[in-house]
């Protein structure tokens, strides 16, 4: 079930805890990656696992908590097309509200349909990257011909973006 339950956070303590004894794992980098329906369990993972993960990228769908808010404030780095747009753009102001961010994002035109919000005044960071165009998709640099979730912008690497958001997040830096 994409959608998680407590035993399924439980799970994934369990197995990140089985990894980390039989291999080197920097368990401040940490991070948790959810689009569509899996977007609302990296959600859950942020609420209910905050001292885990340290950082998230969610998208193209919700990924709004239900339940209780986290601990503490978590970084979110989000991405949206035309399909989901209401949806996750409502997620990430309801997470730019949890982690203490100014209302209102600033905006930045990147080229190509692609506009990047940011929240400023946060305690954790909120990002939203909106693709004009892009349906329920993942935007990719390059999708190697795989199109059918992928996206490509060859003029933005949002992978790229969404690994310098993991590498700028460790966890315990908030």
């Amino acid at each position: 079930d994409v959608h998680g339950d407590a035993k399924d956070v439980d799970v994934i303590r369990a197995l990140v805890d089985e990894v980390a004894s039989e291999y080197c794992v920097d368990r401040s980098r940490i991070h948790a990656l959810g689009g569509s329906s899996s977007a609302y369990f990296t959600s859950q993972l942020m609420a209910e696992a905050p001292d885990l993960v340290a950082s998230a990228v969610a998208g193209i769908g919700s990924f709004r908590v239900d339940g209780p808010a986290p601990s503490v404030p978590v970084p979110v780095l989000a991405y949206t097309g035309d399909t989901n747009r209401l949806v996750t753009t409502q997620a990430a102001e309801q997470w730019a509200e949890h982690n203490g961010c100014d209302r209102e994002p600033t905006t930045t035109d990147l080229g190509s349909g692609i506009t990047w919000h940011h929240y400023e005044g946060c305690a954790a960071p909120v990002e939203l990257y909106d693709f004009a165009g892009m349906g329920h998709s993942v935007p990719a640099h390059d999708c190697h011909g795989e199109t059918f979730y992928c996206a490509e912008y060859e003029e933005f690497d949002f992978m790229e973006a969404a690994a310098e958001f993991f590498a700028e997040n460790p966890l315990g830096e908030r």
